[in-house]
Order: C-alpha cells, then structure tokens, then sequence
C-alpha cells in the first residue's frame, strides 16, 4: 500500500510540471480545431477497419485449423482490447468542445502551492485534473486538457515500491 503523502507529492509535482509549461494553451488552441479532430477520426477509423481485417483473418486460421483456438485466445483478447480503445478515442473525440481552461487560475509556482491551503489545492487540482487512476506500482493522471504537442492529456507516474520513499521521505 503507497501512503497517501507519496501520491500527494507524485500529483502536485506533475501538476506543477505541467501547468508551469508555456506552451499549454497552444497546445488546447490545436486540439480544438475541428479539421484536427476529423483527421484524427479517420485515421482512428483505419485503424479500427485494420484490427478487424486482423480479427477475421484470425477467425478463418482457427476455423481452418492452422491455428488453435487456445492459442489465438490472447490475440483476440488484444485485438478487441484495441478496437475498444480506439472507439472510446473516437468517443472523446466527438464530444463537444471543452471550455477554455481558465489558465490563470490554474497556473501556480511550486511555492505557491506548498503555502496553499488543501482547499485551495483541491480546488486547483479538481479545475485542472479530470481524473486519477492508482495501482500498486503507478498513478495515471487524466488532465481535462493537452498536456504536451501530441495532445496527450494523460500523465503516467511510476509509485516507489513499499518500503523505498519518494523524494524527501522514505516509508
């Protein structure tokens, strides 16, 4: 089990990381763009035709013998892992446009945000950060913008394994 303190420290940090960037409202101009979003539908959309042409191939090997059925279990399982991948992208994709960011708001130095009250923190976060996933070994940060020139909006943390801290602390 990862203490709280570490995943605090892991979320504000990349938040920080993330807002301080220059280029963040550029980065939410480009994926607000419509022409953008069409191609990027298309091409996900050739993409889900291949992984089908993928899947039918794998079905007629099975059914003609060439393969096993146990053996093509795990293909078929990431074949459709990835179909419904690039549906819930397509899905994102098609959604209306978000509201512009209120930059200043979320825009914060380091030492801003270690004077902050937790309300306020909490507040910045909840205006900034979509959602957050935690296992065992990592935390995904979901933004509800453009993090980078890909326009990824997610952020993978790897968590330090129990008993090594992270920076500053050890547990």
């Amino acid at each position: 089990m990862v203490p709280q303190s570490v995943i605090d420290h892991a979320v504000l940090t990349n938040y920080i990381y993330t807002v301080s960037d220059p280029e963040l409202k550029t980065y939410w101009l480009n994926t607000i763009n419509d022409d953008d979003n069409a191609k990027q539908i298309s091409q996900i959309e050739q993409e889900i035709s291949t992984l089908q042409t993928k899947k039918t191939r794998l079905i007629n090997a099975i059914t003609e013998g060439i393969i096993e059925f146990a053996d093509a279990k795990q293909k078929r399982i990431e074949l459709d892992a990835a179909t419904n991948a690039c549906k819930k992208r397509i899905a994102e994709l098609e959604t209306e446009p978000e509201e512009e960011p209120n930059w200043d708001n979320i825009s914060i130095t380091a030492d801003e945000m270690e004077k902050a009250a937790t309300a306020e923190k909490r507040t910045l976060l909840q205006s900034a950060i979509k959602n957050i996933e935690i296992s065992q070994s990592r935390l995904i940060l979901t933004y509800k913008f453009p993090r980078n020139p890909s326009c990824n909006r997610t952020a993978e943390i790897k968590l330090p394994k129990p008993g090594i801290g992270g920076p500053k602390r050890r547990w």
